[in-house]
């Protein structure tokens, strides 16, 4: 699919397998979607899977290194819009939404609170705790 990015203002376009917005580093099953994945940043990876490759899914599965730029690039941002030429699919966490040309996303930091016993906090977050 032919896709144009605009985050944070600069725009690049690709022709591009798949495109991922990852915060965490890894998906559900483990595989390692984005290396540079932090919770914490306040930033979320734009993914651009340019050409599926065997050796760039081996990296993902078994044994994470950097990935091929000629494959699959990474950019960081904090709100990005996704358009492509013609409707293609489209799903949030694993739930599909239909097909669409265009995709907005903002990151919101710090709006998940949640509550945990202490004893599961690692040891930089009990003193904030």
């Amino acid at each position: 699919m032919n896709v144009s990015i605009e985050m944070e203002g600069r725009s690049v376009s690709h022709k591009a397998f798949m495109v991922v917005l990852a915060n965490a580093s890894k998906y559900g099953t483990g595989a390692v979607i984005n290396p540079h994945g932090d919770l914490y940043d306040g930033l979320f990876e734009v993914v651009i899977v340019r050409r599926l490759a065997l050796s760039e899914l081996f990296k993902m599965i078994f044994k994470p290194q950097p990935f091929d730029p000629k494959k699959i690039q990474l950019y960081q941002a904090n709100a990005v819009t996704i358009t492509t030429a013609r409707a293609v699919h489209f799903q949030v966490d694993g739930e599909y939404l239909g097909k669409v040309k265009q995709v907005n996303a903002i990151m919101l930091k710090g709006q998940l609170n949640l509550i945990v016993p202490q004893s599961v906090l690692p040891e930089n977050e009990m003193a904030n705790a």
